[in-house]
């Protein structure tokens, strides 16, 4: 407990700061609540804290990064990983090229962080960490619409390279053959690119929101296989009435139940 402990003071550093520096609201009242939000934070009262930014989100419809970085933080400090995790992943949906997103990321890090070397000490087995298959892995990395780019480009210059050897005499049309058969190989590396980019963005991430969630092999299953420790974060396959097929990073796949899961989402309550 007293690494656990001592990993939640070392984010709350992190937290603080980003309470302190967010930017203003956009009315006069909401910003004496944001106040009073950051003055129970930084008097260690975080329930409060996070009441308050609650309250902002959902009754007040505010959504800015800014303040769902805000109420993250007071959830993880409360003691609500999940729920963080679930925050900090809608400020990055919500501003993804934003200083507040970049602060979520690694405040979000920070909680895997703690999460582990809970485990380190006898917790619950799972390694915390963002939803990560082969696919992550290949073209995680890569951003969907600059593959797809760079695949229409490499495929634009193939068509042009065949089309332009049919009216160039024999020497350069030699030249031409050798761009073409670099375009048509490029096209294939980019054409993969762009399929294995799309894919990855299409994943919809679900986070455990409470501790041992029943994870069942099929629908009509009684007993669950194995029990999911909250904040755990999985790829949702497929939603089927009060049940979600979830996939783990180990691989495997079954049913939750959605009332255990949150889903990343920039909608308002």
């Amino acid at each position: 407990m007293t690494r656990i402990r001592a990993a939640g003071q070392v984010g709350a550093g992190v937290f603080l700061a980003i309470l302190v520096t967010a930017a203003p609201l956009r009315a006069e009242t909401l910003d004496d609540r944001f106040r009073a939000g950051v003055a129970a934070f930084e008097d260690g009262q975080y329930d409060e804290a996070a009441r308050v930014f609650r309250d902002l989100r959902e009754r007040y419809q505010v959504a800015s990064p800014d303040l769902l970085v805000n109420l993250g933080a007071a959830e993880f400090m409360a003691g609500r990983p999940g729920v963080a995790l679930l925050r900090f992943h809608e400020a990055i949906l919500a501003g993804p090229a934003s200083r507040a997103a970049d602060t979520a990321r690694v405040n979000a890090d920070r909680v895997r962080t703690a999460l582990n070397e809970r485990r380190g000490q006898g917790g619950t087995g799972y390694v915390f960490g963002p939803y990560h298959d082969a696919w992550t892995a290949l073209f995680g990395w890569m951003p969907a619409r600059g593959a797809l780019v760079a695949f229409l480009a490499s495929w634009t210059l193939l068509f042009l390279s065949l089309a332009g050897r049919r009216v160039l005499g024999s020497r350069p049309r030699r030249v031409v053959g050798g761009v073409a058969i670099a375009a048509a190989a490029a096209s294939v590396l980019t054409g993969v690119s762009a399929y294995g980019a799309a894919r990855v963005a299409s994943y919809e991430v679900a986070v455990v929101l409470e501790d041992g969630a029943p994870l069942y092999d099929r629908e009509d299953s009684l007993e669950p296989r194995m029990s999911l420790p909250e904040a755990l974060e999985a790829r949702v396959v497929v939603r089927r009435g009060a049940l979600v097929r979830v996939r783990l990073s180990s691989g495997q796949e079954g049913w939750v139940p959605e009332r255990s899961l949150g889903f990343p989402s920039v909608t308002t309550p």
